[in-house]
């Protein structure tokens, strides 16, 4: 079974991937509609990162909480550019 510390490694790196891939999506490629599910994703991925996170460490956890609200305003903000295209 897959400890508590892995998971974390994991899916840490699965959201560092997904950020990637939402930069090279909005403004190399300039698909903003994929850009918009992509970064849904990625939101989720953050979301249940910083659970797992604190699970292991409440102070890492809670730190996750402005990059949470900034990922979220940048969805917003994403949406907005794709609905005004």
């Amino acid at each position: 079974m897959v400890s508590g510390y892995a998971w974390a490694v994991v899916i840490y790196y699965l959201q560092l991937v997904l950020n990637i891939m939402w930069s090279f999506l909005f403004f190399y490629q300039r698909q903003i509609g994929a850009a918009v599910i992509e970064i849904g994703v990625l939101l989720v991925t953050i979301i249940v990162n910083a659970f797992i996170f604190y699970r292991v460490s409440k102070v890492a956890g809670l730190l996750y909480i402005p990059y949470i609200i900034w990922v979220g305003f940048a969805s917003y903000l994403t949406y907005s550019i794709f609905i005004l295209n």
